[in-house]
């Protein structure tokens, strides 16, 4: 595998492996959490999976505030990678990756590289990535990036792709066309890892595990999807039940 050259690998102490592997692709630190802790909690229960973490973004505008308020911007990042690697312990993760990229400004071929590399090499079945009705661009640049590695995968594909509602949109959609993530079940675990991200929350951007997602493989086509095309369709289903309400 040949990341870029300022990626690092975390390997936690578990180094948890199954035959089962899921990978979460996030672009800030403790997003991976939000959006892979249906499956992140599993695998402590389930002798035979694993989970993978890829985090795109160095560490940036993190505030010292509240009980860092003394801390300088650069002790905060080296905070913030901290609770990201208590959490992959916590959460018994197989491998932590940082590909510590800059701000996202548009889908580029290093990002794509890097994602597909690390899917070669993982082969996951299940891919944890964010909404196409996400409002955060970045979110979305990540999405499309990740799209376009799977693409080039041959001989092999992921059985789900959860794009998963990070703002808690997923529940205007109808039933059918939602997957409900289970966070109930085991959500002492799942609060623990979000927890330790004591910085976020002391910035007052608390987080929570996110529970819907669309399953995107359901609507591709030869391993792509046009996604303007979808997301039309989703809304158009929503705003015809709303208006067949309203009569």
């Amino acid at each position: 595998m040949s990341l870029n050259s300022r990626a690092m690998k975390y390997i936690p102490t578990s180094n948890k492996k199954g035959k089962q592997v899921a990978m979460g692709f996030a672009v800030e630190a403790g997003e991976i959490e939000v959006i892979s802790s249906a499956h992140i909690s599993d695998i402590l229960c389930e002798g035979n999976r694993s989970f993978v973490g890829v985090i795109t973004r160095t560490p940036h505008d993190v505030l010292p505030c509240g009980d860092y308020e003394a801390y300088s911007e650069n002790d905060m990042v080296s905070v913030r990678l901290h609770e990201s690697i208590k959490a992959a312990n916590i959460g018994s993760y197989q491998a932590l990756y940082l590909l510590n990229d800059g701000e996202l400004e548009g889908v580029n071929e290093e990002l794509v590289n890097d994602y597909y590399d690390l899917l070669f090499t993982y082969k996951p079945d299940i891919v944890y990535t964010y909404s196409p009705l996400d409002r955060n661009k970045e979110h979305i640049i990540s999405l499309k990036a990740l799209l376009l590695a799977l693409s080039k995968l041959e001989d092999y594909f992921p059985e789900h792709i959860y794009a998963v509602h990070f703002d808690g949109e997923g529940y205007i959609f109808d039933e059918e066309d939602i997957v409900h993530l289970d966070v109930d079940s085991r959500y002492d675990i799942i609060n623990s890892m979000l927890s330790v991200y004591v910085s976020l929350s002391e910035a007052g951007n608390a987080l929570y595990a996110a529970d819907t997602a669309f399953d995107l493989v359901n609507h591709m086509v030869n391993k792509r999807i046009d996604l303007k095309q979808f997301v039309s369709s989703m809304l158009e289903k929503v705003k015809a039940r709303a208006l067949e309400n309203l009569k």
